[in-house]
């Protein structure tokens, strides 16, 4: 099956993977079901329900976070939004039997235009194949942003500090070659950091910076010196700021 995008109550949802186990793009999907976070869904869902998926996008390929059929209905059914029973009706009785009876979704007024119309076939014939070419060259981006797909979740599940300079060292080796002083600089014109380099309380609250105190002893007396570091959970949040800006194929 090729990558399907179905319209449910006037919002896209889009789908991959095969007849036999068609993918779901979780976004798609919370937005239909009005849930604000999918990553908080993702971080519930089971690790036999999620995976990844490259869509082609108006911006290039994405490599997106995609559910399972038994992924769907969990979220589906955790719903208590009105909507949630009329989706799940609308991909049980209309979408799913139809992907596993002809490999693509098709309604029964486009079964009829196939099968009275040559062009209708000729047209679906040259769409699957640009779909085909599109997916292999998707599925080689996939290979190429392996790396950067391994580094991202390295970083999401680590919960140490870093040093600025040290998380400049670490994203250059994923193709961001910043630099220390460049990455300060970007982090104070984002409004990060303050001119003294003390991260805003605002991020501090939020998780993704610290600043830690530690005594200098001099003759003179004791000084207090301040230093900002990337939290665990701030090294993906600014690792994502960074790939956007910088337009690396994101994860």
């Amino acid at each position: 099956m090729n990558q399907l995008v179905k319209t449910f109550e006037g919002q896209n949802v889009r789908i991959a993977g095969t007849s036999d186990n068609p993918l779901f793009v979780l976004s798609d999907v919370c937005k239909v079901l009005e849930i604000g976070n999918p990553s908080q869904v993702k971080v519930r869902l089971e690790e036999h329900l999620i995976t990844n998926e490259v869509f082609q996008t108006a911006t290039g390929a994405k490599l997106m976070t995609v559910i399972n059929e038994d992924g769907l209905y969990d979220v589906i059914l955790d719903s208590r939004k009105p909507q949630a029973k009329r989706f799940r009706k609308w991909v049980t009785s209309e979408v799913l039997p139809s992907i596993r009876k002809h490999g693509a979704y098709m309604t029964p007024d486009k079964i009829e235009e196939v099968l009275l119309n040559p062009d209708t076939i000729i047209k679906l014939a040259q769409n699957l194949k640009d779909e085909q070419e599109k997916r292999l060259e998707a599925e080689r981006i996939i290979v190429e942003q392996q790396p950067l797909v391994e580094f991202a979740n390295t970083i999401a599940n680590d919960k140490r500090g870093i040093l600025i300079r040290d998380f400049a060292k670490v994203i250059s080796k994923q193709g961001l070659s910043i630099g220390e002083k460049r990455l300060f600089q970007w982090m104070r014109h984002r409004g990060y950091l303050m001119r003294n380099n003390r991260p805003y309380q605002r991020y501090v609250e939020m998780g993704v910076l610290e600043l830690i105190e530690r005594p200098i002893v001099r003759t003179e007396g004791t000084e207090i010196k301040f230093t900002p570091r990337i939290t665990g959970k701030g090294q993906e949040y600014f690792f994502n700021k960074l790939r956007e800006e910088y337009q690396l194929v994101s994860v």
